[in-house]
């Protein structure tokens, strides 16, 4: 799993295993900062709100067979 642990500034963060590829990676991510930041700053919520809209936009750009 190349994105299952990541370095979050001094944190690490654990990717449930589901998230098994780029998007769902970013997808969780996205979740993952509203859920444990945005509460400390707005510009966190600000932040995962600009993660959906850009998996939005792949999505558009990219559609699935």
């Amino acid at each position: 799993m190349p994105c299952s642990v990541m370095r979050f500034a001094t944190q690490q963060v654990q990717l449930s295993a589901e998230s098994n590829t780029v998007r769902l990676c970013y997808q969780e991510l996205a979740g993952l900062v509203r859920q444990y930041l945005a509460g400390i700053d707005p510009y966190f919520e600000k932040m995962a709100d600009a993660m959906e809209a850009w998996l939005e936009c792949w999505d558009d750009m990219n559609p699935s067979d």
